[in-house]
């Protein structure tokens, strides 16, 4: 099992440059994918913080009008528990 949370550990710094991208290019849809994707993934691995947050920024993504600013604020959220849980190794 610890082979395959270094895995989803090394996995986290591509995950989250899409998820910067994403934001930045205001792509909605890649966003919410991203989010659910990390949402799932988080889940299984047992890093229910990040479970929680990715599920908020895949929520605020399916908004029809999103508040971008809040948006952005919950990825920054996202983005900062999934450094933290790298540099935790």
């Amino acid at each position: 099992m610890k082979e395959l949370v270094a895995f989803f550990l090394d996995d986290l710094q591509p995950r989250t440059k899409n998820l910067q991208d994403a934001l930045h290019a205001s792509d909605l849809a890649q966003l919410w994918h991203l989010a659910h994707q990390l949402k799932c993934a988080a889940s299984g691995y047992g890093y229910p913080e990040i479970t929680e947050c990715a599920a908020v920024v895949e929520q605020e993504s399916l908004n029809a009008q999103p508040d971008l600013f809040n948006l952005t604020i919950k990825v920054q959220d996202l983005l900062s528990l999934c450094n933290r849980a790298v540099a935790s190794r």
